[in-house]
């Protein structure tokens, strides 16, 4: 559920940018280049829609990781593993004759 707010949040910021140049570019064109354009709330914007971008770049890789450690029947302890159900790799044998 907050991967599909997480983007959506992107998607909408994604939207509102293009408007924000849009209209910033019709501005300009209108002043016929001679006036100063602050392009501050743009840019803006633009941190807000790369902060997300980032968010759900690091959030996916996490969910999926989780989702095959809960498949593999540890669905409420992550990081630990039942000694019982996985006893670990199996001890090591030195075959070493002098």
């Amino acid at each position: 559920m907050a991967l599909c707010v997480m983007l959506l949040a992107y998607i909408g910021c994604y939207i509102y940018r293009y408007v924000l140049i849009a209209d910033t570019v019709e501005e300009l064109r209108s002043t016929y280049h001679e006036q100063f354009i602050s392009i501050t709330f743009v840019a803006y914007w633009d941190q807000v829609r790369d902060f997300l971008a980032r968010l759900l770049h690091v959030s996916v890789p996490v969910r999926i990781v989780c989702e095959k450690i809960s498949v593999c029947g540890h669905p409420n302890l992550l990081l630990t593993l039942n000694p019982q159900t996985h006893p670990g790799p199996p001890p090591l044998r030195w075959n070493v004759s002098f």
